[in-house]
């Protein structure tokens, strides 16, 4: 049997980076993609960048 787990990523505001959003995994609260340390200046950044990076 195969486990599979699904990450529900979620864009979260965050005050330890330069720019303030994060996508996180809403399951686990996992910071899942920060920007290379930097994080995004947007919300719709930080979801463009992940889905661009995934292929979602």
């Amino acid at each position: 049997m195969i486990d599979t787990y699904f990450i529900d990523a979620q864009p979260a505001k965050v005050s330890d980076y330069k720019n303030p959003w994060v996508m996180i995994d809403a399951n686990t609260g996992e910071i899942i993609d920060d920007g290379n340390g930097y994080g995004f200046k947007s919300k719709e950044n930080a979801v463009k960048h992940y889905t661009y990076v995934t292929n979602e």
